[in-house]
């Protein structure tokens, strides 16, 4: 389901969206530095809209053009070009006006259905509109925790199909890093939720010196869990604190590149553009399954 088209709305309707626009526009200059924004709804935010922006390709063709390779079919360049993805999705979310957030909230099936989902509920549910401030991350580096009952059972990296080297290669610091700051920030939101079970985003620096709170949102199944499979009762378990035999926090890392033929959550027209750029005729075929790593 999406919006109608601004040429179809009513004069009230239009008279609205300027008037949330000029809203946006008074926040973002109380933004030190012009920094700029990301926008979304309390529920979720217009990502699907950036996919399909031409904001994101020209994002895109930047972040592999500064990642050159000689053996575009290496693994390397593979590994290189998914991290270059997850950042021009990112970028591409950042706002700079009023008109700019706009055009990502009408053009997005998420914003759309979050909406309407909400004007059926309106005495269980209310919907804010949030302007956070941008704060440039490495999305690549992007965790997330699964806290039930108040325990920290188990954390992944965000993007479940990205080999991240660096992230391999730190894991018993981040892990060091994401103990530390769940005992930190539960005190803080525990009175908040009612049986201290939630999923905590987190986001670490590139040197892996320190880590900081992106969100805190539903558990699971609300909230999606990565490297942990829903579907999968022993997962379940897991995430759940009730296995026995497991050392928690359980962690989950890819700990090699993850096979490019496979890579389902890459949108397709970017992942197309991605090969035409690199010169690349059609993805390498490849059977594997993913690769996990246990870290207890």
């Amino acid at each position: 389901m999406k919006f109608e088209p601004r040429d179809s709305l009513s004069l009230e309707q239009k008279d609205s969206l300027e008037a949330l626009r000029v809203s946006i526009d008074n926040v973002l200059e109380t933004i030190p530095e012009k920094r700029g924004a990301m926008v979304r709804l309390s529920t979720r935010s217009p990502k699907d809209a950036a996919l399909a922006s031409t904001k994101v390709k020209e994002i895109l063709k930047k972040e592999l053009e500064a990642r050159p390779h000689a053996d575009t079919g290496s693994a390397e360049c593979y590994t290189d070009d998914s991290i270059a993805y997850w950042r021009s999705v990112s970028k591409a979310n950042h706002i700079i006006s009023g008109a700019e957030a706009l055009e990502l909230l009408l053009h997005s099936n998420r914003v759309s259905d979050d909406i309407r989902w909400t004007q059926m509920h309106l005495k269980k549910w209310s919907m804010q509109l949030v302007v956070r401030e941008w704060e440039e991350i490495e999305p690549e580096l992007e965790l997330r925790a699964f806290i039930t009952k108040g325990k920290l059972t188990c954390f992944t990296q965000y993007h479940r199909n990205c080999f991240v080297p660096s992230l391999w290669e730190h894991r018993e610091q981040v892990k060091k890093l994401v103990i530390d700051e769940f005992e930190k920030v539960h005190p803080l939101v525990v009175d908040m939720i009612p049986d201290q079970s939630y999923t905590l985003d987190f986001v670490l620096n590139k040197d892996f010196t320190s880590i900081r709170v992106v969100e805190i949102n539903d558990p699971p199944p609300t909230a999606g869990t990565s490297l942990f499979l829903w579907d999968s009762e022993e997962d379940r378990n897991i995430i759940w604190g009730k296995t026995n035999e497991q050392i928690f926090p359980v962690v989950r890392l890819l700990d090699r590149p993850y096979p490019w033929a496979l890579q389902e959550d890459i949108h397709p027209p970017l992942k197309q553009l991605i090969e035409e750029i690199r010169g690349r005729a059609a993805p390498p075929e490849s059977k594997s399954e993913r690769s996990l790593c246990l870290v207890c």
